[in-house]
């Protein structure tokens, strides 16, 4: 039996009472392509009947591929469902990484990104994903779903290529900003020691951005943390010295190899900080998101 709605207009929301926004946007778009299939309303301009028949079929799959973020602007696409909460999409990511204890999980979050929000929080784990992509585009809201570290209390792994590549383009950023580096008073000059760590660091950089040439002492101010540039100024001809008879050593890394030695690397300097998220401001965690999806 075939039951006809004689109605002028779309319905606007679920005949049943449905908790979850996506499902009632699903439910209304689904129930009016079907009406308009039946001819209880009419076509949209230039629409076909046909068009009605996939809208019907698309949205009852109740899933669909979603894009991701993770640090260093890769995308990354994960089918998402009506069911998929926050915690599902950060323990399927974490796996990738070959992350298995529970404890580690939970120092990595996802954060929603929103052109012309000037702050950012962890989304809440139990959160349906959906639902949020529902809301930000009824309001034509232009967003990002990031995936990153926020906890910082298990060591550094490298024995997998998607953590390492996370963790690099993560830290790096924060790292030439001079945020990780903790440096002495003014009047004080920093170690021969940390001089030539840092040196080796910015090499390591270069190799893993996948370059066969040695640093330019231009390349150089790129390379350091900006805390550190005026040290290397003062003494650019006994660096890009020393960083030249380091780079054959690099020469022989590939680019994952070289962005996990300068993870090890960085952690025995001296002067180095926990970049830890929770001591940040949550300007600088919103800065860190965005860098996450434009670099």
């Amino acid at each position: 039996m075939i039951i006809s709605f004689n109605l002028k207009f779309p319905i606007v929301t679920s005949l049943l009472k449905l908790e979850s926004e996506y499902l009632n946007r699903l439910a209304v778009d689904s129930f009016t392509a079907i009406m308009r299939y039946m001819g209880d309303l009419p076509l949209r301009v230039h629409q076909r009947e046909v068009e009605c028949v996939y809208t019907i079929l698309v949205e009852g799959k109740l899933s669909k591929q979603h894009t991701y973020f993770l640090p260093g602007g890769v995308q990354i696409a994960l089918q998402t469902s009506a069911s998929t909460v926050v915690e599902d999409i950060i323990r399927c990511i974490s796996h990738k990484m070959g992350i298995e204890d529970e404890a580690e999980f939970r120092e990595f979050s996802l954060y929603c990104i929103v052109e012309g929000d000037q702050y950012t929080m962890p989304l809440e784990r139990d959160e349906y994903i959906l639902d949020l992509v529902a809301e930000l585009e009824k309001n034509e809201n232009i967003y990002y779903l990031v995936f990153c570290r926020s906890v910082w209390n298990f060591p550094l792994r490298l024995d997998s290529e998607l953590y390492i590549d996370i963790i690099f383009h993560q830290i790096v950023p924060d790292y030439l900003e001079g945020y990780l580096l903790i440096l002495p008073s003014h009047h004080m000059k920093i170690i021969q020691e940390t001089q030539e760590e840092l040196l080796r660091i910015a090499a390591l950089l270069h190799r893993a951005s996948g370059s066969n040439e040695a640093p330019t002492e231009t390349d150089m101010l790129s390379l350091l943390p900006k805390s550190a540039l005026e040290t290397f100024s003062r003494n650019s001809e006994s660096s890009m010295k020393y960083v030249s008879q380091l780079w054959n050593g690099m020469i022989p890394l590939n680019t994952t190899e070289a962005k996990a030695q300068c993870l090890g690397d960085s952690l025995e300097v001296q002067f180095f900080c926990c970049p830890c998220t929770e001591q940040r401001s949550r300007a600088a965690r919103h800065d860190l998101c965005r860098r996450s999806v434009w670099r």
